[in-house]
């Protein structure tokens, strides 16, 4: 991971499981962006993408590709390759295990190489957009945002920032959900119609409030809908407790 920072490989946009970029990062600074856009009275529409099973299915070749490029090579090289091929797990229910099935595709999960490897096959996915749209990667949770008075005009030039992930996603492998992927019109005004954006001919959800790294964020930033689940789950620990002190 040193060696990905200080040769500038990642982008500064892409948060987590890097030194001054966490994950507590992104989220102030997509707050901030918010509550400028409502001290300017503008738009703000965001596009919370889900991606399909994105360690598992992490494209091998690509990623050999990406450590090639970056200029890789020698014993790194080849252990990296290792790493990679020759996978297999088996399932384990109780103490009976399935038969072992061979990993075409992936990375290891719950390994510290697996994060900046497959940061390297994810990274790309953002520095294709086109200018002036905003992003945020944490792993494999992108969002894509723009910020405008002129809502038609956002909703054009956000759809084209969509083709773009979604054509780079089918190119290195990933899968966006059509289902999961759900935008947040962030705006304090009264009387706008919705904008319609699409993902694959399929239109993306228009969600008063979107989940991002744990936390809920609402149309209004007044942060009521992440209170109440909090609340509600304190409540659920809480009774649980009751129960056992009686």
């Amino acid at each position: 991971m040193n060696y990905l920072e200080t040769s500038a490989v990642l982008p500064p946009l892409q948060y987590d499981f890097r030194k001054m970029r966490s994950a507590v990062d992104a989220l102030v600074r997509f707050t901030s962006d918010i509550s400028a856009a409502f001290v300017n009275k503008e738009h703000l529409v965001c596009v919370f993408f889900d991606m399909m099973k994105a360690y598992d299915t992490t494209w091998r070749r690509g990623i050999l590709n990406v450590v090639h490029d970056i200029g890789i090579r020698g014993s790194m090289a080849f252990f990296i390759v290792n790493f990679l091929q020759d996978r297999n797990f088996r399932t384990r229910v109780g103490q009976e295990f399935s038969n072992a099935h061979h990993q075409e595709e992936g990375v290891p999960q719950r390994n510290v190489l697996s994060c900046s490897l497959f940061s390297l096959a994810i990274n790309n996915i953002i520095t294709d957009l086109p200018r002036n749209i905003l992003s945020s990667l944490c792993v494999d949770d992108l969002m894509i945002y723009l910020t405008s008075a002129n809502l038609p005009s956002l909703e054009r030039r956000l759809q084209l920032a969509i083709n773009k992930v979604s054509s780079w996603a089918t190119t290195h492998g990933f899968t966006l959900s059509t289902n999961k992927t759900a935008a947040v019109h962030f705006n304090r005004k009264r009387g706008y119609a919705e904008p319609s954006l699409f993902l694959n001919n399929i239109m993306i959800t228009m969600s008063p409030t979107a989940k991002f790294l744990g936390m809920i964020l609402g149309q209004k930033l007044n942060w009521k809908e992440h209170i109440k689940r909090l609340k509600n789950n304190c409540m659920k620990r809480l009774n649980v407790l009751r129960c056992i002190s009686v």
